[in-house]
């Protein structure tokens, strides 16, 4: 049999997706399968019912018979699944369903799941679509239309050249499932159906990866199918995924958190005010509405917030999968008939934090912080795990891979971890990208900066992940209105000790890591790092939302490179054009003199302290130096502040996030050769090469670069790109690629005999 699919080989629920969302959707679930599992394995250890489970009655053995078949499409099948599960009872409480009028009011109905199991009463405000949905079944008609064949090599049917194509849209639209029901949900972990022609897997989702049964023909064997509906349908709502602490709103909380949103807007609105970016947003009436309950550890208060869609976040699957939200704090009794609603806003991150000996949990980090007199910290309302049944809730995927055999680990090494869910609840506070002009960005970033160096001097706390995102305005309303910055998101920062490194291995955002972090692949953080960050993302700032003269060489903080390292592994690295702008490289001016200023003083200051030891030893005994450059351009008068007014993205294809992942082809900036300020003779390679002297590594050429070997011998490189990264790789170390690059003084490779 041969799968039909559309002209491009996409599955319908997936067409209209960008290439690179497709991309990334597919490489979400690659390296994080364990599986196969034997099904009794897979129901006595994730699906068995604290209160014992009910004898499921016999099962007809031609419950399913009509179901899969060579005429039948995937309408029919679900069509007639959905009938025999419904009125056989083997799911009660619950409905199977295939109808699409359900999802029309549905901003995903785009990515839409044939077959959806929901509630018959649900508990929230949508009673049907995502918000609602328990689990869905991916239905395909055909046997060999099974997204793990390629990963578990089955041999129920030959493999084609086409097969891998055809995995990759399979696991794209299954992510893509995934991914739009845990934004619409909170839960710990889900499960799936897959359905291929004849033949089922179960699923089990968490943070941590995905957990896949054997497949079972459920024609011939119809009891593992119903067993897995029976069990369903008795478990609790904790084993069936949901967070117990999270609860569906009742209509008058979710009527106070729009009123509350809406006041706080009309009110700036009339005073002229700032207002809080997508704030709107969080009215989102296809995201339903919870009532949170976040329980303070140092205290033991328990505080309950109601929130709706998130307004940062929530694009990950797995991993860390932090959520922003705007929250409104829940008073007791009639606490906000004595005052205004809008007061009662907060700011709730909701995240799955890496369980690790040297990462600390974010509630005991502000505490430190706040012990050691820190200033320019967000001001914490209460901090704490999530706990489920007395105990914290984590992931269990990883912990399952360490207790199976090893044949069946799809779990690659970089993606075991455990994962904790914690919940921090904060002032409100704005981001960055609500600042006014030039002299606001300046001054809140300065702020960001003292908050940085005192954490260090002071508490011997390093924060590691400086980012646009982490640095914030706060305003104080008591008298005269004050703002000043913010530094957030502690999450990852680390406790320093005498004598003991500052972690293992690069940690931080990469548009905004320093440039000796990026070139260098085994270096740590250190404090000269985070404050080197603190120029990147002033630059980046500054270049997104302030007049310059010229264009902007943007692809600096996105610059990556694949590199093979003489004595280490291989991995990504950067930072050859951020020590090229350092080095005065860039032509491009601002139009605010002040601004102009400031960002030349603090490249020109790291240059030398990357060449001189002056400056080295300068900032070394004294990491305020740095303040100095801040403050000196803060009290010039206000014709040093002209045309600093404040502008809409002018470089919006350099969002940070859209080139957040490395790509495993990406050898060389090739950008860099279109910036004016650059010789264009030479790469981005060769000026790192110019500067750090010769670097022992070998540069990967990407295939789609190259064509295929010419009759007469050798290899043509086609573009620039693969021309460049030929002439940068050392002749005497170059590394063959499946033999699409020759060495020069290497033979032609033989000629195919002709049949």
């Amino acid at each position: 049999m041969t799968a039909t699919f559309s002209s491009e080989g996409t599955p319908s629920s997936l067409r209209g997706h960008s290439e690179s969302q497709r991309t990334s959707a597919q490489s979400d679930i690659c390296g994080r399968v364990v599986g196969p599992l034997a099904t009794s394995f897979f129901f006595d250890s994730f699906m068995e019912p604290s209160n014992g489970l009910p004898k499921l009655r016999r099962v007809s053995k031609k419950i399913f018979e009509d179901i899969a078949g060579v005429s039948i499409n995937c309408d029919r099948m679900t069509t007639r699944l959905a009938h025999a599960v419904n009125n056989s009872g083997l799911c009660p409480n619950f409905v199977l369903s295939n109808r699409k009028e359900e999802w029309d009011t549905d901003s995903h109905s785009k990515i839409r799941p044939r077959l959806c199991l929901f509630p018959e009463n649900p508990s929230n405000d949508h009673a049907s679509g995502w918000p609602s949905l328990e689990l869905f079944v991916d239905v395909h008609p055909i046997d060999c239309m099974d997204p793990f064949r390629l990963m578990f090599k089955t041999s129920r049917y030959s493999l084609r050249g086409d097969d891998q194509d055809m995995s990759n849209n399979l696991l794209d639209q299954l992510s893509g499932f995934l991914n739009a029901q845990f934004s619409r949900q909170h839960r710990r972990f889900t499960f799936a159906l897959c359905i291929f022609g004849r033949y089922v897997r179960f699923l089990r989702v968490d943070r941590s990866g995905v957990v896949v049964s054997e497949a079972m023909n459920y024609i011939t064997n119809p009891r593992i199918l119903a067993e897995f509906f029976w069990r369903y349908s008795h478990l609790s709502y904790s084993k069936r995924g949901f967070d117990p602490y999270a609860e569906p709103a009742t209509s008058s909380e979710r009527r106070l958190l729009r009123r509350a949103i809406l006041e706080y807007i009309d009110l700036a609105k009339a005073e002229e005010a700032r207002r809080f970016p997508k704030m709107r947003m969080s009215l989102a009436r296809d995201y339903p509405a919870y009532k949170i309950c976040v329980a303070d550890e140092l205290s033991g208060e328990v505080q309950r917030f109601v929130i709706r869609r998130p307004f940062a976040g929530g694009r990950s699957l797995f991993g860390r999968s932090t959520r922003g939200y705007v929250a409104f704090r829940l008073g007791d009794g009639d606490h906000w008939e004595r005052q205004p609603l809008s007061g009662g806003l907060a700011f709730l991150k909701d995240t799955w934090r890496i369980s690790s000996d040297e990462l600390e949990r974010e509630a005991d980090i502000y505490e430190d912080l706040k012990e050691h007199g820190v200033q320019f910290i967000p001001t914490v309302i209460c901090a704490g795990d999530v706990f489920c049944n007395g105990r914290p809730q984590q992931t269990i995927t990883e912990a399952l891979a360490e207790s199976i055999p090893p044949q069946w680990v799809r779990l690659s090494r970089k993606c075991r971890r455990t994962y904790i869910h914690h919940r921090v609840a904060q002032e409100l506070a704005f981001p960055l990208s609500a600042v006014t002009n030039a002299k606001e960005l300046v001054q809140v970033i300065r702020d960001a900066l003292q908050g940085l160096i005192e954490a260090y001097v002071k508490a011997g706390r390093l924060h590691r992940d400086v980012s646009d995102r982490n640095v914030m305005i706060s305003e104080s309303h008591q008298g005269d209105s004050i703002t000043h910055g913010l530094l957030n998101d502690w999450d990852v920062s680390r406790k320093l000790h005498e004598n003991e490194p500052a972690g293992s291995g690069r940690v931080g955002t990469w548009y905004f890591m320093s440039s000796q972090l990026l070139l260098h692949l085994q270096k740590s953080n250190d404090i000269y790092d985070d404050l080197e960050s603190i120029l990147w993302v002033l630059v980046y700032v500054a270049a997104q939302h302030f007049k310059h003269s010229g264009r902007f060489f943007m692809p600096m903080f996105s610059e990556r490179r694949e590199i093979y390292p003489r004595h280490a592994s291989p991995g990504i690295a950067g930072g050859a054009e951020k020590n090229s702008f350092i080095a005065g490289a860039s032509t491009v001016v601002f139009l605010c003199p002040a601004l102009n200023d400031l960002i030349t003083s603090l490249r020109r200051f790291w240059h030398e302290y990357h060449y001189k030891l002056e400056a080295y030893t300068q900032l070394h005994e004294d990491p305020r130096v740095l303040l100095g450059f801040f403050d000196e351009a803060i009290n010039r008068g206000p014709e040093a502040w002209v045309h600093g007014e404040w502008v809409e993205k002018q470089y919006p294809e350099f969002t940070r996030g859209s080139s957040e992942r490395p790509t495993s082809d990406v050898s060389i900036s090739v950008g860099s050769l279109d910036s004016p300020a650059h010789n264009p003779g030479q790469s981005a390679w060769e000026r790192a090469i110019r500067r750090n002297g010769r670097p022992e590594v070998v540069i990967r050429v990407p295939r789609s670069t190259l064509k295929r070997p010419a009759p007469q011998g050798g290899n043509r490189l086609v573009d620039g790109a693969g021309e460049l990264a030929a002439e940068a790789r050392p002749r005497k170390r170059t590394k063959h690629l499946g033999g699409d690059v020759n060495d020069s003084n290497s033979p032609a490779p033989r000629k195919r005999r002709q049949r």
